[in-house]
């Protein structure tokens, strides 16, 4: 038995050609079941009444992605910082609303060193199809990109998105001497007497906003220090922990992912509510204000139209709930610019303009000027 959607069972058979009477009208039932064939009245009535109900296919067509950000499936995102860096933990958060929003798989590859532009670099070696990205924070972003001897061509890579900020804070061993930032200052003031040596900060490479933070503090409570530029966060935490910095340069998160080590203050204009017990410099009477902006950016090469469909991309995942929530348990602030693309373009304009102003007001040093520390390693 074969089945016409509209007409009902079609028999075939000995019976098939036979004349069947109605019992209860005396009626052919074969030319009964002729006239009453669906007439193109009835057939626009029902499709009418489809539309108004979509199926559960259609409904939830709503909620998939609205470009195809990637051909092969699967977007590399190139990482300036390791395994135990927040940012790290910031991708794997990123990655879960990847899968949710644009149903990709996201994974990250780790080029950590020199403040973030050797991703950058390595983000340039990379086909412009959309399926690689790289981590751009701002203000090392512009930077790297700008000093005498450039790192890399921020020209040759486009902001798609900002996604968060979040302020530096200062840490020193938790089992050392230094109890507060005063301590701090004055174990500074104390070690200058002594000569050439300075007190060290180790921060995430040089010419980053890691070491801008070293210059504001210098300036802000008159004092010298030394500058150890390492990998990354987890580099830096190391350096101190091993006794080969007095202090390092870190993001105010969590205190479980500084194991080992106490936040004397805060770069930001209040508390961070994850280190609530933490002053910030201003409260200490030093004025430190350094936030690091995160974003992420492709090829400037890449076709005008995979750029459009990466931005579009890229904000729908930035506006994933559970995204939003890790971020801000991590100690970040979600960019509320990242719900319209336009306001993310201002905002990554007003941050290389702010980025210009304060190499202006604090020229970084070149590596070969910076003093030996009593903390430091050896020169190579």
């Amino acid at each position: 038995m074969s089945r016409n959607f509209w007409n009902g069972p079609r028999h075939k058979g000995a019976d098939a050609g036979r004349t069947q009477m109605s019992p209860f009208t005396g009626i052919d039932a074969g030319r009964r079941r002729r006239r009453a064939r669906p007439l193109p009245l009835l057939l626009t009535f029902l499709l009418t009444a489809l539309a108004a109900f979509p199926l559960p296919d259609a409904a939830g067509a709503a909620d998939s992605p609205p470009v195809a950000l990637c051909p092969s499936g699967t977007v590399t995102l190139i990482l300036p910082d390791g395994e135990q860096s927040p940012v790290y933990r910031l991708y794997e958060s990123t990655a879960k609303a990847f899968k949710e929003e644009l149903f990709l798989d996201l994974k990250p590859e780790v080029r950590a060193g020199r403040g973030g532009s050797r991703a950058l670099n390595r983000l340039l070696e990379e086909k412009d199809d959309g399926c690689f990205l790289g981590v751009l924070q701002f203000p090392s972003f512009v930077f790297l990109a700008n000093l005498r001897d450039r790192l890399y061509d921020d020209a040759a890579i486009a902001p798609a998105v900002v996604a968060a900020s979040v302020p530096n804070a200062l840490w020193v061993a938790e089992s050392g001497p230094l109890r507060t930032l005063d301590d701090f200052v004055a174990a500074a003031r104390a070690e200058a007497g002594k000569g050439d040596l300075r007190l060290v900060a180790a921060g995430a490479g040089s010419y980053t906003d890691q070491h801008l933070a070293t210059l504001q503090l210098e300036r802000a409570a008159g004092i010298g220090l030394g500058y150890l530029p390492l990998l990354g966060a987890a580099e830096s935490a190391e350096a101190v922990r091993a006794g080969k910095a007095a202090a390092c340069w870190g993001y105010a998160a969590p205190a479980e992912l500084m194991p080992g080590l106490r936040p004397l203050a805060v770069a930001a204009a209040r508390r961070s509510p994850l280190l609530p017990e933490t002053p910030t410099f201003q409260e200490t009477g030093r004025d430190v204000l350094n936030e690091a902006w995160f974003g992420l950016g492709i090829r400037t090469s890449a076709p005008e139209s995979v750029r459009a469909k990466c931005a579009e991309s890229l904000t729908r995942v930035m506006r994933n709930a559970t995204l939003r929530a890790d971020t801000a348990a991590l100690g970040f602030t979600p960019a509320a610019a990242a719900t319209d693309s336009a306001e993310a373009r201002r905002l990554i304009e007003r941050l290389r303009e702010e980025a210009v102003r304060l190499l202006g007001d604090y020229p970084l040093i070149p590596r070969q000027e910076r003093l030996p520390g009593r903390f430091s390693p050896p020169p190579p």
